[in-house]
């Protein structure tokens, strides 16, 4: 069993709160994605582009936590581990707040990448239609305002 201190105790919750952050980031941008298809099903257009700029911010945040989170595991000696490794290497107490953490950050993961799949989809359907709708439609005429 690893010795621990208040310190490398500190570090953990510290990570753990932070993996937290990061999962409730994932629920809003998986969330999002979900809105995104079904606005592009149900062809409400307008709706997408504050879609898109909610999620951008929330990607930006998103960015930051995950940089948080590795210097907080660098700082633990967890740097470029996977997050079996990380179990691998923790103590019982740790392996005890952290498994459950990361089974929700995997699950969430892969809500959000057939959320993103499932709304890219259905965008590209929807833009495909516009330009055959373009394509079969007759184009404006435009006139020289200085002829």
């Amino acid at each position: 069993m690893a010795f621990t201190d208040s310190s490398t105790d500190e570090a953990v919750s510290g990570f753990s709160h932070t993996l937290e952050q990061l999962l409730g980031l994932m629920v809003s941008i998986s969330e999002l994605e979900e809105a995104k298809a079904e606005a592009a099903s149900t062809r409400q257009h307008q709706k997408i582009d504050g879609f898109l700029k909610e999620e951008q911010a929330l990607i930006l945040k998103l960015r930051g936590l995950e940089q948080l989170r590795m210097k907080q595991a660098g700082a633990l000696g967890w740097q470029g581990l996977t997050f079996r490794q990380i179990l691998e290497r923790a103590d019982g107490g740790q392996k005890e707040l952290l498994s459950p953490l990361f089974d929700k950050m995997n699950s969430q993961l892969r809500r959000l990448t057939d959320s993103k799949d499932s709304a890219d989809r259905i965008l590209r359907l929807r833009l495909k239609e516009l330009e055959e709708a373009l394509a079969g439609s007759p184009q404006p005429h435009l006139h020289d305002a200085y002829g």
